[in-house]
């Protein structure tokens, strides 16, 4: 699949830095024709992901980098969220069995919730660790889906 347009965006590793990618996977989903609603939800996975990076990679030390590389394909767009901290074991980014009642504010797990949401909103979640740095790729379809 031919690469259409690449961006990288490097924060430092501090929370207050998140709503920057935030913002611009936002208005990068809303340029690729995503419903506000779909681009509010790759938004969130994009900064779940990021966040998670700074809190458990990095273990909340600022000072560090976190990159994001977002590739525009004919048919997807790639998130490639890189760090250069601690590695996170593979079985973590599985998709989790959450078992809760969506009704029952009280029964929602206190972690794991990220990863959850990522699985279901994005169409590939998939990490990669070597060379020193870990790399959570996350791939949304452009193409509708048929219901």
């Amino acid at each position: 699949m031919a690469r259409m347009a690449e961006i990288r965006l490097v924060i430092e590793s501090k929370i207050e830095n998140v709503f920057l990618v935030g913002l611009a996977v936002n208005k990068i989903c809303s340029h690729l024709d995503l419903d506000a609603s779909e681009a509010g939800r790759v938004e969130l996975c994009i900064v779940e992901a990021v966040t998670n990076s700074i809190r458990h990679s990095y273990r909340g030390v600022a000072g560090r980098d976190v990159t994001l590389t977002v590739t525009i394909l004919e048919e997807q767009v790639e998130f490639r969220i890189c760090d250069q901290g601690i590695s996170i074991s593979p079985e973590k980014l599985e998709k989790p069995r959450l078992k809760f009642d969506p009704r029952d504010i009280k029964s929602l797990p206190e972690g794991g919730l990220g990863i959850y949401l990522m699985h279901q909103i994005m169409d590939e979640v998939r990490y990669v660790r070597g060379d020193g740095k870990n790399t959570l790729i996350l791939l949304k379809s452009l193409v509708p889906h048929l219901a």
